[in-house]
């Protein structure tokens, strides 16, 4: 009995198993087998993870994770650029619906320049017109709308060059705008400028032909050089061929007319955009 006891405590103060996959408790149960020995009954053997296991793990962890930020980045980017694609389509199919009453607006018309010459529709073919129409009196309409062209030209002829659009003034007052007048009232706004006079009869048909408004009070007293012509205030912008494009009233500023302006350029393979305003522009919606 004594020895039984002692056996017994030896094995129950044994250290754990050598095998990492097995863990021997502290309460065992002696038994005795005929003709042998006294023996201890083992626990079944219990599963538990080793460090090495918990390393694993954690390195597998550490290896899916950007993985898996990876593909949640692509998918939520390409709904994002599917979105904003959609909705620049959009945008172009609404130019293209704008360009289509070109028929109705602009057309073939003949005045004169600040030379002298006889200039018509056909002679600025390859470039882009954008033409306001004022006279040389106006008091306050015309001055500041000839000033917003101005701008429109510099911001245009610092991205294109001066050889693409042509900014145009044509008067609606022929009894006082002369060659010389127009000319010389053009040019102070700015150099680029081409200013347009003719007969009251050239005047009225390429008027006519814009869809502009005009009427004066002159018909009542035509000895009366001090008269207000009163007219529609629009920017028309014109293509290579002379056909409508869009056009710009008062409410438009010239940093908006620009843009609008290089859009229309873009699309007709006559301007590419740089890389920053290309990228701005995709993530840019408009109404």
């Amino acid at each position: 009995n004594f020895l039984d006891t002692m056996w017994a405590t030896r094995l129950a103060l044994r250290p754990v198993c050598t095998r990492s996959s097995l863990l021997i408790t502290p309460t065992y149960r002696p038994r005795r087998a005929a003709n042998r020995p006294l023996v201890v009954s083992a626990p079944a053997p219990r599963f538990f993870r080793s460090e090495r296991d918990i390393w694993e793990e954690k390195r597998k962890a550490k290896l899916s994770g950007p993985w898996i930020g990876l593909i949640a980045l692509v998918v939520i980017g390409g709904a994002i650029v599917v979105f904003f694609w959609s909705k620049k389509k959009k945008r172009h199919a609404a130019l293209g619906i704008k360009t289509a009453g070109s028929a109705r607006i602009g057309g073939n018309w003949s005045m004169v320049d600040g030379n002298g010459d006889s200039v018509s529709s056909a002679s600025f073919a390859g470039k882009y017109p954008l033409i306001y129409f004022g006279f040389t009196f106006c008091p306050d309409v015309c001055p500041e709308e000839l000033r917003k062209m101005s701008i429109v030209t510099n911001e245009l002829d610092k991205a294109l060059g001066e050889e693409l659009i042509q900014p145009i003034f044509v008067s609606l007052d022929p009894w006082r705008d002369s060659v010389q007048q127009i000319s010389a009232y053009a040019k102070q706004y700015n150099k680029r400028f081409i200013g347009l006079t003719g007969t009251p009869g050239q005047c009225e048909v390429m008027a006519h032909s814009f869809r502009v408004y005009t009427t004066t009070d002159r018909d009542h007293d035509e000895n009366n050089e001090d008269y207000i012509v009163d007219h529609s205030i629009f920017m028309y912008f014109m293509d290579k061929e002379g056909k409508f494009v869009d056009l710009y009233g008062v409410d438009k500023e010239p940093e908006e007319i620009v843009e609008r302006i290089k859009d229309h350029l873009v699309a007709r393979g006559d301007y590419k955009e740089p890389l920053l305003r290309r990228i701005r522009n995709f993530f840019t919606i408009e109404d």
